[in-house]
């Protein structure tokens, strides 16, 4: 099962301003980040995925979202 967050268009999210997607693809074991103005980030198990602009602190262990 893949699981996949996108913003409709830019600006549409106000409290998401720099995020675009985001795909969490068990099959692969693998979280993709794509940002406005910014590389995709692949993050595999041994990364870690955070989301500082809308949870400052926060992060999680790209290996935890798959035990």
């Amino acid at each position: 099962m893949l699981l996949k967050w996108a913003s409709a268009e830019a600006g549409s999210v106000g409290w998401l301003p720099r995020l675009d997607e985001v795909v969490i693809d068990p099959a692969v074991r693998q979280v993709v980040v794509r940002r406005r103005n910014a590389p995709t980030q692949v993050l595999g198990e041994r990364d870690v995925f955070s989301v500082p602009e809308l949870f400052p602190g926060w992060e999680v262990a790209v290996a935890g979202l798959f035990a």
